[in-house]
């Protein structure tokens, strides 16, 4: 039986996997190399459709560099605006040369419906864009009005901390104690390696079982990538799990496709337990398994899908919990949409 589904919050729109920078810990795998990307077109048709969903409210642009599509982009963000979508744009910074350099980019931005800026540093990114991109671009955003974010790969290894963010002369001059600075957020992200060859070490910033609350990134977002394919969140490792991706766009299938998802009984498990959780109650099923470390909630999310045993397990064993798992999904659905009627009505 179909259930009565969630709605989103958000849309995301992935607009090319290129980027000006090559990371080797890059979830996406994305490099100057690339070179597909979405046209104007599909771009327009995907909000088209979202903004259909009366609970979508905000859109995120990613990829990849989103930047890199220019012009494209900027229109992007205005028809997005148009459609009462508020903007959020996550880069490396790349386009940052300079604060001149840094307002001849955003000023046009933030007129066209740029509200946030979500920017992406540390040791791997730091190997093609300097940190000085990065103060460029937060001191123009701030001084246009836009909130921003800025997330550095965090792990025991890593060289870079906020420290060395803050004690910067740029952030000094233009940033410390400045009524502006309370716009800015900086977050320490889990940088996690996706090779057998690197290996990092935590400390302090792990606690996977947060996600026993469930997966709140599931279903809260519709995905575009640049193939044209429309996807269930926009994890770490989204590209490593074929399940999350559910259709290619067309001019018409959009909530479609998205409702279609409320069929997936492992997708709901995970939106009201989380994966981790998952696993442990499959490790009561089956105690031949035997688990790895995981350092973030998207990587015991890929294990769950990819391990054949698990599968099986959950396979021959989900009448057991099936009750349970629908009546949380109802509770949580309930909550949920409560409180978007709430953020409507205000």
């Amino acid at each position: 039986m179909l259930l009565k589904p969630i709605r989103p919050s958000n849309i995301a729109i992935l607009g090319t996997f290129k980027c000006s920078a090559a990371c080797q810990e890059c979830c996406f795998e994305c490099s100057p190399n690339l070179s597909q990307e979405l046209s104007l077109h599909e771009i327009k048709s995907f909000i088209n459709q979202a903004t259909k969903i009366n609970t979508v409210k905000f859109i995120v642009w990613s990829g990849g560099e989103c930047f890199l599509l220019g012009k494209k982009l900027l229109d992007g963000i205005s028809y997005a605006y148009e459609h009462n979508l508020v903007s959020r744009c996550v880069t490396n910074g790349f386009w940052a040369s300079s604060l001149d350099e840094a307002k001849l980019i955003l000023e046009p931005m933030a007129k066209s419906g740029l509200k946030e800026l979500s920017l992406s540093t540390g040791d791997d990114h730091q190997q093609f864009v300097k940190i000085e991109n990065i103060l460029n671009a937060t001191i123009v955003a701030l001084n246009l009005g836009i909130i921003v974010a800025i997330a550095i790969e965090t792990t025991k290894n890593s060289k870079f901390k906020k420290e060395d963010l803050v004690n910067h002369q740029l952030y000094k001059k233009y940033i410390k104690d400045k009524d502006i600075e309370k716009n800015l957020k900086i977050i320490s992200t889990i940088w996690m390696s996706f090779h057998t060859d690197r290996t990092f070490k935590y400390e302090d910033i792990l606690n996977v079982e947060k996600e026993y609350s469930g997966c709140d990134s599931l279903f809260d977002s519709i995905v575009l990538t640049p193939d044209k394919s429309i996807a269930s969140c926009c994890g770490l490792t989204l590209e490593h799990i074929p399940e999350m991706h559910i259709g290619e766009l067309n001019e018409n299938n959009v909530n479609e496709l998205y409702e279609k998802q409320f069929l997936d009984f492992i997708k709901i498990w995970i939106y009201v337990d989380g994966a981790a959780k998952i696993l442990t109650k499959v490790k009561q099923w089956n105690t031949n398994i035997e688990y790895p470390k995981f350092v973030h909630v998207c990587q015991s999310c890929a294990y769950l899908y990819h391990n054949t045993e698990v599968m099986n397990t959950i396979k021959n064993n989900f009448q057991k919990i099936i009750e349970e798992v629908l009546e949380k999904y109802e509770s949580k659905r309930v909550l949920r949409e409560s409180l978007q009627e709430l953020q409507v009505s205000h």
